[in-house]
């Protein structure tokens, strides 16, 4: 793994975020707040996306723990000015990241008595994936609520990157 494959895996990610917003900003607030049986809102499940992101971007570069507190985000603008910023903060510290960076081990101090720690390219790659994970139950329940949905493989980020350049 090198810091232009994380670059690449990480605009793939925030094209796709951008790409869920989309369907979101198309949903009535009660359609975004919504809680049912088995589900979380996708307000929530937004908030949790978004702070994954944040807390593990700013622990690999820093060593500390800082989580979101989802009360801080109570509207989908609240979320969406946040998300931008991590997009942000994210892509800035990528483009300063080596691949002696990406071998040091991370441990968050939480995490259970005897596991051990990974290095930081897995810590980011874990990231990607979980919030691949998320979008897809976000996904499933725009589309049990009627909205527009969106494919969000990596293809699709790829035509239209090629297709943007020409």
């Amino acid at each position: 793994m090198t810091p232009e494959i994380f670059q690449d895996i990480y605009a793939y990610n925030f094209w796709a975020d951008r790409q869920i917003w989309k369907c979101l900003d198309l949903l009535t607030d009660e359609q975004f707040n919504q809680v049912s049986e088995g589900h979380d809102s996708l307000r929530d499940e937004a908030v949790h996306t978004m702070g994954v992101e944040h807390w593990w971007l700013v622990f690999i570069a820093t060593g500390k723990l800082w989580f979101l507190e989802p009360d801080e985000f109570p509207t989908r603008e609240s979320i969406r000015t946040m998300w931008n910023r991590i997009e942000e903060n994210v892509l800035h510290f990528l483009s300063t990241i080596s691949d002696q960076d990406l071998q040091r081990e991370v441990r968050p101090e939480f995490w259970a008595e005897g596991r051990k720690p990974i290095p930081v390219w897995q810590a980011l790659f874990q990231v990607a994936n979980h919030s691949t994970d998320h979008r897809a139950q976000m996904l499933a329940r725009i589309q049990q609520l009627g909205g527009t949905t969106f494919e969000q493989d990596y293809l699709g980020y790829l035509v239209e990157k090629q297709q943007a350049a020409g």
